[in-house]
């Protein structure tokens, strides 16, 4: 029975144009529902020959037709019919007829009454609540009663008893899992979608309405303290977690801003070669002294006497008195590799790889 009146349900969505009884031998009844004052239902209890069977699973206009086959062994002859029609588990329509069943193909009509007490009808045929509704289109009843559209930072609508997502708020785009989770990136803010799906900033830059701007600090940066504020050159831009530096003047190459160490050559050496920051890794000692750019040391950009002379707001934690930052350029008249000192930007000192010094780490531009 589930699968005949399966097929029914199908035929009527098609328009019920053909008779769900072609095809099937036997005694079959050719059951019309109709009604004038309920427009849809979604469930039918139908109870004939000592049983009642359910039909249907999704709302159908009405009227509709189904195909009704007596068990076998039912003589021919009138038998009582009942139905009960409901709508999103509340009963919408009842009705009773007389079918007739013969040795063959046979036909009856069923007119269900409102039980709704609405008298729903058209443009809100259905009733919910209390209230009479369109399934088809109410985004607060979606082809069910309280079956409510609803989508992060996005409008809703609901389509022919389906919940379709509307326009995002502005600053939120649908970056991830499509329209389930609704506009869930804050698009003018987000790094790695700013402005828009996919559209990443750089490190160093934060996304600011919508924008991907640098991230430039200084001295008046909150939770930055400068020895002296006149040291800052501006020349880096920091990433938005705060960890590495970027060189805006020399392609954006990248330094790690913490003083790291101090450390042998060879551990510091090792250290960046292993270092993972902020995802980032591929990281080395400056490979000669002229790597390290001339605002990053001291007597420059009208400094000549700031100690430390590196940019403080870039690079808070550089260590005055400086002992000298390592570099991986060897000195063949010292025999050992040369560091720089940030405070006044000498390289002519050299050690032989087993004092301890601060390095700090670079990475070519990304």
């Amino acid at each position: 029975m589930r699968r005949l009146l399966a097929l029914c349900a199908l035929v009527s969505a098609c328009g019920g144009t053909a008779d769900p009884c072609d095809g099937k031998d036997g005694a079959c009844v050719t059951l019309t529902v109709s009604s004038a004052t309920v427009s849809r239902v979604d469930t039918l209890a139908l109870t004939a020959f000592g049983a009642t069977r359910t039909s249907m699973r999704a709302a159908l206009a009405l009227p509709v037709t189904l195909a009704l086959i007596p068990p076998a062994g039912t003589a021919p002859g009138d038998y009582a019919l009942d139905a009960v029609a409901s709508l999103a588990g509340v009963a919408v329509g009842k009705g009773s007829a007389t079918i007739t069943v013969g040795a063959g193909r046979t036909a009856a009509s069923l007119v269900l009454v409102d039980v709704s007490g609405l008298s729903c009808k058209s443009p809100t045929p259905d009733p919910c609540g209390g209230v009479c509704v369109d399934l088809q289109s109410d985004p607060k009843n979606c082809k069910s009663c309280g079956t409510a559209c609803d989508y992060a930072h996005a409008g809703a609508t609901c389509a022919q008893g389906a919940c379709q997502i509307g326009a995002c708020e502005s600053g939120y785009a649908d970056c991830a899992n499509g329209p389930t989770n609704g506009c869930e990136t804050y698009a003018a803010g987000d790094e790695a979608n700013c402005g828009g799906c996919g559209m990443k900033c750089l490190v160093g830059q934060i996304c600011s309405s919508s924008k991907c701007v640098d991230n430039i600090p200084t001295c008046d940066t909150p939770g930055i303290t400068c020895a002296q504020k006149g040291c800052t050159s501006g020349h880096f831009a920091v990433s938005k977690a705060g960890g590495i530096a970027v060189d805006m003047a020399n392609g954006r190459r990248l330094w790690t801003r913490a003083t790291r160490g101090p450390s042998t050559y060879s551990d510091a050496k090792f250290e960046c070669l292993g270092l993972s920051l902020e995802g980032i890794s591929g990281w080395r000692l400056p490979s000669t002294y002229s790597e390290v750019p001339q605002y990053m040391t001291g007597g420059l950009n009208g400094c000549p006497v700031c100690h430390p002379a590196i940019d403080q707001a870039a690079f808070p934690d550089t260590m005055s008195p400086n002992p000298g930052y390592w570099t991986a350029e060897y000195s063949s008249r010292f025999l050992g590799y040369l560091y720089v000192d940030y405070c006044d930007g000498r390289s002519n000192y050299a050690d032989d790889g087993t004092g301890m010094h601060p390095y700090r780490c670079t990475h070519d531009p990304l």
